[in-house]
């Protein structure tokens, strides 16, 4: 289950289903919301290798510092480490996910990872997320795991094919002060039937004091889309990204990713926003996607802060798009989550950067914001990009935002890899933190490259900017083979491949 943009075809109960596998997805990139998971002021790089061990998967956690993030004293667990909960098995593709919060306001960020792939009990692929929590110390591993199972309802419960934490995020979406967990099931009722009005749901964990209880679990799913809103379009694939809207409001706006929307076979993606409100986010308006009838918006998805009003925005990837050029779609939201105007289109070639835009390019693979003041900064990631002469090696373009402005290339070309290589696919993840402490944000890029002879081991490369704007060169590579880190790289590792998020 690579986190690639790749359609896959399914059928669901004599209905044929398209099933999309979703890209990167990034929720947040502005330096005063990062992860700090043992409260030492700086941020914390949380890097999943999903397909570790024939794909059980492992995280590792690497500790910042007045450096950035540190090998030594890094940690590495997976399912078959004492005290995480679960049994590792293969193609499970723990930390396939990870987001950061604090659910219990103590200082510490805790960490959620999802293992969409994981069995349980008897239902292959049923899904599982699991929370380890902050202390002075770091993660502590004892963590608590999660599935369709809990708080569940007639037959919202763990079966197979749900992919629970498909979807991922976390924010205090009721406003009560604790971080709660937002975890997508794109295909939750897919595996029993086929439902007129779509596939999907997103249920949302509300911890009180920290403590989870079954009686506090939300579901949104897609019949909150209302009928006169939704028309003749199905939602297939509903919960399929999820980002956390921050903001002035007391609790914070969601964003659901609904790729599948439109009328099969034709799917044209959407995003539909909620008001987080204390009793169950309210739905807000829906983006349908802009670019066409095949364009499957929402695949991947980012929030942040894009025009310096103090509310997020968001960022909506459609990297399947126009045989995999790809496009961004860039809706600005304001106080109430309302659309401030209609939604920007971007793509390689209207954007003011020099490369070709060519079929398979997935421009919109993964993105960011970073807030570096009084510009905001958009990364945008294309892994099937081919630079150097060297196929799919992967490329991340910038665009500045001046205020409201249309934002425009900061830099005609893209940040490429140091040592580019075929099938890199340079930045399929992309996120940002500010792992010095010097108060601007730095950004971190996945790449899927070689590490000492082993194929797709995978490293990050970080790039340290103290005062947020973008840069272009001098990264600092980090991978399993870094000294400190408490693993080795291996043949397709995928070190990398995921990494933390709201």
């Amino acid at each position: 289950m690579r986190r690639s943009v790749t359609v896959l075809v399914s059928l669901l109960v004599a209905a044929s289903l398209v099933a999309i596998r979703p890209s990167a997805v990034a929720t947040a990139g502005v330096v005063a919301v990062q992860p700090d998971f043992n409260g030492d002021g700086y941020a914390d790089l949380a890097v999943g290798a999903q397909y570790e061990n024939n794909s059980r998967g492992v995280v590792h956690v690497l500790y910042g510092s007045p450096t950035g993030p540190q090998g030594a004293g890094s940690i590495v667990f997976g399912q078959d480490t004492a005290g995480v909960p679960g049994v590792a098995g293969p193609g499970e593709f723990f930390g396939a996910l990870l987001a950061f919060g604090d659910v219990n306001g103590d200082g510490y960020d805790d960490l959620a990872v999802s293992a969409p792939n994981d069995k349980v009990g008897t239902q292959l692929r049923a899904g599982s997320v699991t929370l380890f929590r902050g202390s002075a110390t770091g993660l502590l591993l004892n963590g608590q795991m999660f599935t369709d199972d809990f708080g569940n309802a007639g037959d919202d419960r763990a079966i197979r094919d749900d992919s629970f934490g498909l979807g991922l995020a976390m924010g205090d979406y009721d406003g009560d002060g604790d971080d709660d967990i937002a975890v997508g099931v794109p295909f939750d009722d897919g595996a029993i039937r086929f439902d007129p009005s779509g596939v999907g749901k997103v249920k949302i964990l509300r911890p009180d004091g920290g403590t989870f209880s079954e009686a506090n679990v939300q579901r949104l799913r897609r019949s909150t889309i209302p009928i006169l809103i939704r028309g003749a379009n199905i939602a297939i694939g509903y919960g399929f990204t999820v980002a956390t809207l921050r903001g002035t409001a007391a609790a914070d706006g969601l964003a659901v990713g609904v790729p599948g929307y439109g009328v099969l076979p034709r799917q044209p993606g959407a995003v539909v926003v909620y008001l987080g409100r204390s009793s169950s986010p309210a739905f807000r308006h829906l983006i349908r996607g802009g670019f066409g009838s095949d364009g499957f918006a929402g695949l991947s998805l980012a929030a942040g802060d894009i025009n310096n009003d103090g509310e997020g925005d968001i960022l909506i990837g459609a990297p399947d798009n126009d045989q995999g050029r790809g496009g961004v779609e860039v809706a600005l939201l304001g106080p109430n989550r309302d659309l401030v105007r209609t939604p920007w289109l971007f793509t390689q070639e209207n954007s003011g950067f020099t490369t070709l835009n060519n079929a398979g390019d997935r421009f919109g693979t993964a993105m960011v914001v970073v807030d570096a003041g009084a510009d905001s900064y958009i990364y945008v990631g294309a892994r099937g990009k081919d630079l150097a002469h060297r196929l799919n090696s992967g490329g991340v373009f910038v665009l500045v935002a001046h205020g409201a402005a249309r934002p425009v290339a900061a830099r005609t070309t893209p940040i490429q890899a140091p040592n580019p290589a075929a099938n890199g696919g340079f930045g399929f993840q992309i996120t940002a933190l500010d792992a010095t402490q010097d108060g601007g944000a730095d950004v971190v890029i996945s790449n899927d490259d070689t590490v000492n002879g082993h194929l797709f081991a995978g490293s990050v490369y970080w790039y340290d900017s103290p005062d947020g704007t973008p840069r272009y060169s001098g990264s600092v590579r980090i991978n399993q083979d870094t000294p400190g880190v408490p693993d080795r790289a291996e043949e397709l590792d995928g070190f990398g491949s995921t990494l933390a998020f709201l």
